[in-house]
């Protein structure tokens, strides 16, 4: 019980009896109304017999529910649904018993706001705008703010994004585009397409919407890394841009597993509460962190640039390809990317 009486719920680990293998995410933005509609399938691996899921989600309306067994073919069938709001957990009623070692396809309709608390998906004040950027910070526990998922740091999954969003704008994620297209409903707006990810954990998933320069190049060994930053300061990213070619095939080297992504991008954001984050692929920092201009690259701001960008560059490795099992091991993924 708290001091004012009033009995709490002991915290519980989600239950493991059925696992995401993978996340199909369609984002319909409107970045004037700083809104988002979510459209979600999981397919699901059921490790145990089950009527019911439970998953992380909080600060999201959720419309409707449905489920499909994958081995039956049959009709999908709506599931009711009841939400706890101190636990952060949605339970999921099936409508039909969920047998051990099958598969499933869980469907799930929501929708959010783009918030201003620089955590889930947020909104971020373009420096040279009055209009904002849109991005993401999930870790450690605020996946579950942009989408209803398994938000826990061994509940590993491929993630398919797809972002509808205003034509003019980037649109970057996790993985290299595969397609942008008009979008049937509006003219004003696309359809981005990414690549799906390899397996990893929530709170490395990352997309931006925003009004971005970027400049480019490649590592010796192919990788595409870009720089995404408000108009007109993309450049002062260049130095940073420069460490990150030499990082990335250095670490590649060191620990005889090539870089598994085929692009790796900076984000520059003006309103962030971190750093920096290692957002698998998409790298997030505070602005103020990787753009200078050359005027102000100091020898004292060179180490400083060096060391965040080969600190988050060294997580693509600890705590992106292996991670640990709970939060209670972050010192492990720390620990290893502040020594490399």
């Amino acid at each position: 019980r708290s001091d004012m009486g009033v009995e709490q719920q002991q915290f519980q680990r989600l239950p493991r009896s059925a696992l995401p293998t993978l996340y199909d995410l369609t984002l319909d933005t409107d970045m004037q109304q700083l809104t988002f509609a979510g459209r979600l399938t999981v397919t699901l691996d059921v490790r145990e017999d089950i009527d019911q899921v439970v998953m992380n989600v909080t600060n999201l309306d959720i419309e409707a529910c449905s489920w499909k067994p994958s081995e039956s073919g049959g009709p999908s069938g709506d599931c009711k649904f009841e939400i706890d709001t101190e636990q952060e957990k949605l339970s999921i009623k099936l409508p039909k018993r969920a047998v051990k070692s099958s598969t499933g396809l869980l469907h799930i309709s929501y929708r959010g706001m783009i918030n201003d608390e620089m955590k889930g998906f947020y909104r971020s004040k373009n420096p040279q705008e009055t209009r904002h950027n849109a991005v993401t910070q999930f870790e450690a526990t605020d996946a579950r703010r942009a989408f209803p998922c398994w938000d826990e740091p061994d509940f590993k999954a491929r993630f398919k994004i797809t972002i509808i969003a205003e034509s003019q704008l980037a649109v970057v994620s996790n993985m290299n585009q595969l397609s942008s297209t008009p979008y049937d409903k509006d003219p004003s707006k696309k359809v981005v397409v990414f690549e799906t990810t390899p397996v990893m954990s929530t709170y490395l998933v990352a997309w931006s919407i925003g009004d971005y320069d970027t400049i480019e190049a490649r590592d010796p060994n192919g990788v595409l890394m870009r720089v995404f930053a408000a108009r007109g300061l993309a450049e002062n990213a260049r130095y940073a841009l420069n460490v990150a070619t030499k990082a990335l095939p250095f670490f590649s080297d060191f620990f005889q597993i090539p870089f598994p992504l085929p692009k790796s991008d900076i984000l520059a954001i003006s309103e962030y509460k971190m750093g920096a984050m290692e957002n698998w692929g998409l790298i997030t920092y505070l602005d103020s962190r990787i753009l200078m201009s050359e005027s102000s690259l100091s020898s004292v701001n060179k180490q400083l640039i060096t060391l965040i960008v080969g600190h988050e560059l060294a997580h693509q490795w600890f705590g992106n390809l292996v991670t640990m099992q709970w939060w209670t091991d972050l010192w492990l993924t720390e620990g290893f990317a502040k020594f490399m």
